[in-house]
């Protein structure tokens, strides 16, 4: 049986036509209602003029009488659901990665007014954000329409929604971040429904705890030390917690708590009143003891709590401090380090070693080495290095705290007026963990002959009707002069001696136009040669890329000097249906990182993925080309060597910085065979 439910109310009008008896209409009228209440939905009730009938939220009304106008009715809900009693929040599940996916709620107001009489009212809609936050967002409604005669903008309406239609939806999002601005956001919904008043929807964080700073980090020190710090526990949650106890793992590391949390503690939830600034917070203090050896630690702080997930972290760890970095000036407007001695004359040249890093860094071994092995001691007796601070007497080794510096004079004595040989300085320097050894070439003469170097010289191209290729080409200034390229072209082979680029490659070409481009000392250039197949002629296409440089000086737009012409060759042959795919490679730095440093031996590596269509026993060599390096370094694989039968190669970075290889790997050449596509490592030098 339906439910009865019976309610008295005294309700009093002037609006005509609520109640109306065999077409008598009064407008002033006191009513005297009994309502009755139906499990179905239906209510009547009597008034003074007779009995009478109005629609409640999604009812069916059953009478003969009813309101001539109806009155717009308002039905909320929160994701399909009745929302939640005013002063509870509807919740969002916390998070403190930014990268975590967002959560979103979906609030829509519909309208559920039943047509009388042929009428019926919009329900006119306004709204207020309260209280935003960073994380929670209010994306009203897009689609609703205005109705200036029902819903007049003068009186505040924003929008109009019609009766039984698809209602308007706010979607209130949350993007996870690291922040605390956690008070919940409140969404103040106004409509033109006179039964209702304005209904405020708070949107909030489930009960939650949060330590702060996620991340401790102490500072790596001698055996013995300790240091201390406090870290602070939020509810940032709308419901409250009770804070159980806290934990390190693992439990035998150099951290421990010694001040834990208050156990039991209750840390109320975040207050759903307007403009409270309080978050509940609890705080618990770790230490750090060093036990001495200098590796890096790290452990996770957990607090626990009674409510889920149970617990929230904090990482401690322990920093190594940063190794010392030494920075090279020469005073050479290039910056380029050396000893430069242009003329035969006595001459002393100095150098200046600064520590840049946070960590002393140790210099010793100062020597003087030939470049090459016809110099011997005797010949290398023209030059003396000293290492001098603040001019003080010449130190066999010295230790420079953070940016301290110190001096390297080279003292060059000449014999009967000649130049001294090429010759290098050489020292080692140590800082924390990190040992290497550093060289300043000792340049006699003027810097007055540019001299370029060009790398791969060799690029065979195998490629199917229609397709493309590209290769990476580097131009290194291997001298202490500005070298300056007049022009670089992808061409034709000549029938004469002369290599000229006034025939264009019809298959290859450059990334961008080139030339004129000056080269500072050491400097590197690269740039891409492209290959794009014919769609409709097969064949081999031997064409030439010719790089063209001033070996003198440059000046007016003249060389000084008859212009040098360095070429690598280029071929390319259509891959016809049936022949094999070429090879593929993959190219890896094989020295640890802590062993890469200025003037010690990087290892790398080439290996063979994938053999495309060739036979595994297939002849293999290797090339290899610097892509990469920092301003004023000469590190540079040389021709020889560009071309291995081995698949690993050495380079000595000479300078701090990046540095870049491209690496690919040449199959059965000598059997109609083709290469891989570049690939390329980089790898940094403290």
């Amino acid at each position: 049986m339906p439910k009865l439910q019976t309610s008295l109310s005294l309700w009093q009008s002037n609006q005509p036509g609520i109640c109306q008896q065999s077409g008598v209409r009064r407008s002033n009228w006191t009513a005297l209602l009994i309502t009755t209440w139906l499990s179905t939905g239906l209510w009547s009730g009597a008034c003074s003029d007779g009995p009478w009938s109005q629609p409640a939220v999604e009812a069916t009304v059953e009478s003969n009488a009813c309101w001539v106008e109806a009155t717009a009715h308002q039905l909320a809900t929160i994701d399909g659901q009745p929302p939640p009693p005013i002063g509870t929040c509807t919740t969002f599940a916390h998070h403190d990665d930014s990268y975590a996916e967002s959560q979103h709620h979906k609030l829509l107001i519909r309208n559920t007014a039943v047509p009388c009489a042929g009428h019926v009212k919009p329900l006119c809609l306004r709204w207020i954000v309260e209280d935003a936050n960073d994380q929670i967002e209010v994306v009203p409604p897009w689609d609703l329409k205005k109705d200036e005669e029902n819903c007049p903008i003068e009186a505040g309406w924003l929008a109009a929604v019609p009766a039984n239609g698809p209602g308007a939806t706010f979607n209130i999002g949350y993007s996870p971040s690291h922040s605390l601005d956690i008070a919940p956001l409140r969404l103040t919904v106004i409509t033109n429904d006179l039964r209702q008043p304005p209904r405020t929807f708070c949107f909030g964080f489930a009960p939650d705890c949060r330590l702060e700073p996620g991340l401790v980090t102490f500072a790596k020190s001698a055996g013995g030390t300790t240091q201390s710090t406090c870290l602070t526990v939020y509810n940032i949650g709308v419901g409250g917690i009770t804070v159980a106890d806290a934990a390190i793992d693992p439990a035998d590391g150099p951290f421990s708590i010694v001040m834990p949390p208050k156990y039991g503690e209750y840390l109320p939830g975040v207050s759903t009143e307007r403009n409270s600034n309080f978050i509940p917070a609890a705080h618990v203090c770790v230490k750090y003891h060093s036990v001495g050896a200098a590796k890096p630690e790290s452990a996770l702080l957990s607090v626990f709590f009674d409510m889920p997930p149970g617990k929230c972290l904090a990482k401690l760890a322990v920093s190594l401090p940063e190794p010392g970095t030494l920075a090279i000036d020469c005073g050479n407007p290039s910056g380029v380090s050396m000893f430069s001695f242009p003329k035969p004359v006595p001459t002393t040249a100095v150098c200046t070693l600064c520590n840049q890093g946070p960590s002393a860094v140790h210099v010793q071994d100062v020597q003087i080495d030939g470049d090459g092995a016809a110099d011997t001691a005797s010949n290398l007796s023209v030059y003396k290095v000293a290492m001098l601070h603040n001019m003080e007497a010449p130190q066999a080794q010295t230790t420079l705290a953070s940016q301290d510096c110190i001096n390297l004079q080279v003292t060059f004595a000449p014999e009967a007026k000649v130049l001294g040989p090429p010759a290098t300085v050489r020292f080692g320097y140590s800082s924390l963990d990190v040992a290497g050894q550093q060289t300043i070439p000792i340049v006699p003469g003027p810097c007055a002959t540019p001299q370029l170097s060009l790398a791969p010289s060799l690029q065979v191209v195998r490629v199917p009707f229609g397709g493309t290729w590209k290769s990476t080409f580097a131009v290194a200034n291997q001298s202490c002069s500005n070298l300056t390229i007049l022009d670089v072209c992808a061409t034709q082979p000549s029938n004469s001696y002369s290599q000229s680029c006034q025939d264009s490659s019809a298959h290859f070409s450059l990334s961008a136009g080139l030339a004129p481009t000056t080269l500072p000392p050491y400097g590197l250039l690269t740039f891409d040669v492209s290959y794009d197949a014919p769609t409709f002629k097969s064949g081999i296409f031997e064409d030439e890329l010719l790089v063209t440089y001033c070996p003198g000086t440059f000046a007016a737009g003249a060389c000084s000097t008859e212009p040098v012409v360095e070429a690598a060759a280029l071929v390319a042959e259509i891959a016809l249906l049936g022949q094999p795919a070429p090879p593929k490679a993959a190219i890896g730095v094989t020295t640890t990182q802590s062993d890469i440093v200025a003037g010690k031996p990087v290892e790398l590596a080439v290996s063979i993925t994938s053999f495309g269509g060739y036979p595994a026993s297939s002849p293999v060599s290797y090339g290899w080309t610097v892509t990469k390096r920092p301003a004023g370094s000469a590190t540079w694989i040389l021709g020889a060597a560009q071309v291995t039968d081995a698949p690993t190669q050495t380079v000595v970075p000479d300078k701090s910085g990046e540095y870049e290889v491209a690496g690919q790997i040449y199959l059965g050449m000598d059997q109609g065979g083709a290469q891989s596509p570049q690939v390329k490592v980089a790898f940094t030098v403290m």
